[in-house]
């Protein structure tokens, strides 16, 4: 469509996106947590149970792996009791929680340009949803795709994504209008009117695809803040940002994946390096440019183990502790407890923790 082929926008040199297993900002979980304590949850217990710090809530802590991620939000979902969790969560994330791809935005030219932006880096944000732009006769759909099935996530995570985008572009073209529809591919809900009150727009059910539509004469209108100095600054930032991104988290992910793959023991840093087609010396050296050890890669992907096992209530201690490669249970109770602050009774005992 020629109106979006003439935007800066269109000039950005695509950046490839995270590997499966990529990480989230750690910035998000703020929002679930002040939304937990709305709801009167112990904040506290939920990490715990996820077997994650409290500090993962700072402001400089780092990207959470994408498996941590997940079981955090579906442990929130258990703790608040609340199906429209997605909602409120998006209603949070205002157009500064997007970072350097929400500044970036607010600088565009047009919505078109803004539409094209989110479109390319939305991958600094979130490895959950990708999106992409479908141009049409009337409308221009900014659809969000699953790099990998969302599953019993599907409904939090596309809403909560969906509301915080049109929010953005809310901001962005300093009127409430300019999202014309909704479209979900799930069934509607119980709180599908609670939806339509926060997306002020309608919101179909059952579609192919989750997507956010823009009437096409809005797409060249010209934006209040647009900065062509600012924008074009903005850009090679973001993407400096997901080249870096990528390269970091390539190898520590599939590093992860190799790890978590196998159900009973973890591959050595050899095995690994060879599957990785890689010498354990370069594989070593990698992992420190990183800022990581292998020490720590296999400890989290014990943590994580040791939690679903031991919450899914089918393993005594014993049992995890010899599947994890124990062979004295003492060393695993100790090890549980330095990951998590918790005892591995304990955390057996609390699948469901109450409020």
């Amino acid at each position: 469509m020629q109106t979006m082929a003439n935007s800066r926008a269109t000039r950005i040199r695509p950046v490839p996106t995270g590997p499966s297993g990529a990480a989230l900002p750690a910035l998000y979980l703020r929002q679930i947590a002040d939304q937990l304590r709305t709801a009167e949850v112990s904040v506290a217990a939920w990490l715990s149970s996820c077997g994650v710090s409290a500090a993962v809530l700072d402001d400089d802590a780092p990207a959470l792996p994408e498996a941590t991620f997940r079981q955090l939000v579906r442990t929130a979902l258990t703790l608040s009791r609340e199906p429209a969790l997605g909602l409120l969560v998006g209603a949070r994330m205002l157009p500064d929680s997007h970072g350097l791809v929400g500044l970036a935005a607010r600088h565009s030219k047009t919505l078109g340009e803004a539409l094209e932006l989110v479109e390319h880096f939305l991958g600094l944000r979130t490895s959950l949803v990708q999106v992409k732009i479908e141009r049409g006769k009337r409308q221009v759909r900014l659809r969000l795709i699953e790099p990998r099935s969302l599953r019993d996530l599907q409904v939090v995570v596309l809403e909560a994504v969906s509301l915080a985008l049109k929010n953005l572009l809310d901001a962005v073209a300093m009127r409430t209008d300019r999202i014309e529809e909704v479209r979900f591919p799930f069934p509607a809900p119980r709180h599908h009117r609670l939806a339509e009150q926060w997306f002020g727009c309608r919101v179909r059910y059952g579609s192919a695809s989750a997507c956010l539509c823009v009437p096409i004469q809005a797409l060249n209108e010209p934006l209040r803040h647009g900065n062509a100095e600012a924008y074009a600054h903005s850009v090679a930032v973001c993407a400096q940002e997901l080249e870096r991104l990528h390269h970091e988290q390539s190898l520590t992910a599939s590093i992860q994946r190799l790890l978590l793959e196998r159900h009973h023991g973890f591959p050595s840093l050899t095995t690994c390096a060879r599957l990785l087609h890689q010498s354990p010396r370069t594989l070593h050296r990698r992992l420190q440019d990183e800022g990581q050890t292998w020490r720590q890669l296999v400890d989290t992907a014990r943590r994580h183990r040791a939690v679903a096992q031991l919450q899914s209530g089918r393993f005594t201690v014993d049992q995890v502790a010899a599947l994890l490669g124990y062979t004295d249970v003492a060393n695993f109770r100790r090890a549980f407890k330095r990951w998590t602050g918790q005892t591995p009774g304990d955390c057996r005992g609390e699948v469901v923790w109450q409020k």
